[in-house]
C-alpha cells in the first residue's frame, strides 16, 4: 500500500496498486508521498460494501437534500455536478463475551382505566398503558459479530447499516483510494465496549419482552476472548462546495444506502438580495401610498385606500420579511 497524505485537510489516502496519485478528493488539496510501513493504522481492508448508488442518483440524492436549506446559494446546490468516488473506512468488531448482567427492564401493561377528551370536535377516548420498571439479572454467553465502530472520527459519510452485502476486500475491488483510518483499535476499545453494550441491552430487552432498559451493569468474564477488529469500506461520493467565509465545506453521499451528509450553509448574498427585494417592495407600496395620499387632499374618498396601502408598505419594510432571511442566512449552518 502507498499513501498519500494531503497539504490542506492532512488526511491520508491510500491507493491500491498501481497507486494513482492526484489532487485530494476530499478538499483538492495537493498530494504527498508518505510512508505507511510504521503506521498502526495501515493494514489492508478485510471487507468492502458493494456500491448501490451510483453518480446519476447520488447526484439527485444532493440536490434534493441541499435544496432544503433556505437561501441555498448556487454553488451549494451545484455540489452534486461533480462527484467523485472514494472509500469511507470504520471498524467491525467480533467478540466472544461471557458476562453477567444486571439490567432494569421497562414493560408496558394496561391499567383498565381510560382518558376521555373533546378532540377536533368529537369525543375520543384513549387506554394509556403504565409502566412497570423492573430489575432483572441474568448471564450473557454469545459471540457478538460485526459490531459498529467508528475508524475516522468524525465520520466522513453517514453510516450504512447494511453487513450481509459485505465482500472480501481485493486490490481490485478499492482500486479507487480510501481514507487511511484515524483512530487505531486501541484507541476505539471505548467505543467497541459502548457498542458491545448497546447490543447486550437489545438481547435482554427481546429475551424479556421489554420495551426498553436502562442502567445496564455488564460485568465481564475474564474467559472472554480478545476482540477480533476488521476494516470494512463503505463507498462515499465527495462533493465540495465553498461557505460564506470561503471555507470549504464536503457533503458526501453514501453510496449504498443514498444518505447525505456534510454541512450545509445558506448563503447571506441570496438572503440579502431576498431582503433587499422585500425592502425595495415595501418603499415602493409606502411611496404609492404616499402619492395616494396627496391625491386624496382632493378626493377624500381615497384617503381609506392609501391608509391601508401605505400600512401594508410599512408592514413590509419592518417585518421579518425583510430582516430575517439575513439574520437566518447569517446564523444558518446544518449538518
Amino acid at each position: 500500500m502507498t499513501g498519500f497524505a494531503c497539504t490542506g485537510c492532512g488526511r491520508v489516502w491510500v491507493w491500491g496498486s498501481p497507486p494513482r496519485p492526484e489532487a485530494c478528493r476530499w478538499c483538492g488539496g495537493a498530494l504527498e508521498s508518505t510512508g505507511l510501513e510504521d503506521s498502526a493504522l495501515a493494514r489492508p481492508p478485510g471487507l468492502v460494501l458493494p456500491p448501490r448508488v451510483d453518480a446519476r442518483q447520488a447526484a439527485m440524492a444532493l440536490r434534493e437534500w441541499v435544496a432544503e436549506v433556505p437561501f441555498a446559494g448556487p454553488e451549494l446546490l451545484a455540489t452534486g455536478d461533480a462527484l467523485q468516488f472514494a472509500w469511507a473506512p470504520r471498524w467491525l468488531v467480533e467478540q466472544d463475551v461471557r458476562a453477567v448482567l444486571e439490567v432494569h427492564l421497562a414493560f408496558e401493561e394496561p391499567v383498565g382505566t381510560s382518558l376521555e377528551g373533546w378532540v377536533r370536535g368529537r369525543w375520543s377516548r384513549r387506554e394509556p398503558p403504565r409502566t412497570r420498571w423492573e430489575t432483572r439479572v441474568g448471564r450473557v454467553e454469545r459471540r457478538y459479530p460485526d459490531l459498529l465502530v467508528p475508524a475516522f472520527v468524525p465520520a466522513p459519510v453517514a453510516d450504512a447499516d447494511r453487513l450481509d452485502e459485505s465482500v472480501a476486500a481485493t486490490p481490485d475491488a478499492w482500486s479507487d483510494p480510501w481514507l487511511l483510518p484515524s483512530r487505531a483499535p486501541e484507541e476505539q476499545v471505548p467505543a467497541a465496549l459502548s457498542a458491545l453494550r448497546a447490543a447486550v441491552v437489545a438481547d435482554a430487552v427481546r429475551a424479556a419482552g421489554a420495551t426498553r432498559a436502562e442502567d445496564l451493569h455488564l460485568t465481564l468474564s475474564p474467559s472472554s476472548s480478545a476482540p477480533e477488529w476488521t476494516l470494512q469500506l463503505v463507498p462515499m461520493w465527495i462533493g465540495r462546495y465553498r461557505d460564506n467565509d470561503g471555507v470549504v465545506r464536503v457533503l458526501t453521499v453514501n453510496a449504498v444506502t443514498g444518505r447525505c451528509a456534510g454541512v450545509r450553509s445558506s448563503s447571506r448574498a441570496v438572503a440579502a438580495a431576498y431582503a433587499g427585494r422585500q425592502t425595495a417592495t415595501g418603499l415602493a407600496v409606502a411611496l404609492f401610498a404616499a402619492f395616494l395620499a396627496l391625491v386624496g387632499v382632493i378626493f377624500w374618498l381615497l384617503l381609506p385606500v392609501s391608509a391601508a396601502v401605505g400600512l401594508l408598505g410599512l408592514w413590509l419594510v419592518l417585518s421579518a420579511r425583510s430582516a430575517g432571511p439575513a439574520v437566518v442566512a447569517w446564523n444558518r449552518s446544518e449538518g
